[in-house]
């Protein structure tokens, strides 16, 4: 909850307390391995985010190789973190194989776990400014997601959609795709929010409506403050 709701400063704190309950319980060697797999991938969320480059790929590792099969979720962040630490190296390569051909090593593949493979891939597209690439990518995550419960996963990835309209002058196409987000503030990751309201907002200043640009990114203020988000 804490990484989702993006309070990553109570993160350190928070593990090492799990670390300490678990080594005061006597739980089954496989469950522990398994917690300890979800550690891990907290950990190297954190130490990518402190440009903690050899770290995060040392524990996006053990986390994947620690983690079951049917904690997916769990994989695709380490991928996230693993991959992107190989693009912070200047193994774009090795970053894009993490994610397009990592996918292979999963035991499930229905939409759900296609849909967040292909939304990681969008995080790669857009550091390396390859906006084809990202449309690509983007395009099919939201035709992955078939089900209700995958709307968080769509509207991140039609963040990144309005983001290549944004780039190429479209505003119409990049102001349909960041309402969608916008619209719906609690039903998003926050920084898919944020980058969304902020890309609505200088569409509305390119279309002589600072107002209405003022309105919105005041929106995006307000909603980070309310939550919390780091």
């Amino acid at each position: 909850l804490l990484y989702h709701q993006g309070h990553g400063n109570q993160l350190p704190a928070a593990l090492e307390q799990l670390e300490m309950a678990m080594a005061a319980d006597s739980m089954a060697p496989e469950k522990s391995r398994h917690l300890q797999g979800e550690i891990g991938v907290l950990r190297s969320l954190l130490s990518i985010t402190q440009a903690d480059i050899e770290q995060t790929i040392t524990q996006a590792q053990f986390s994947l190789q620690n983690t079951p099969p049917v904690l997916w979720i769990v994989r695709s962040l380490a991928r996230v973190t693993l991959a992107g630490a190989y693009q912070a190296r200047g193994e774009l390569a090795r970053a894009y194989e993490t994610v397009y051909v990592g996918i292979d090593d999963e035991a499930g593949q229905d939409n759900a776990l296609k849909a967040t493979t292909f939304l990681t891939a969008c995080n790669l597209h857009w550091i390396a400014a390859d906006m084809s690439g990202l449309f690509a990518a983007a395009s099919t995550c939201v035709e992955c997601c078939d089900q209700p419960h995958e709307g968080q996963i769509e509207r991140h990835a039609r963040q990144h959609l309005g983001s290549v309209h944004y780039l190429q002058d479209d505003l119409g196409a990049a102001k349909a795709q960041f309402q969608e987000v916008v619209r719906q503030p609690y039903r998003n990751y926050g920084d898919a929010f944020a980058n969304s309201a902020f890309g609505l907002s200088l569409i509305h200043q390119a279309q002589k409506s600072p107002e209405k640009g003022s309105q919105v990114a005041k929106l995006a203020v307000a909603y980070t403050l309310e939550t919390g988000n780091m």
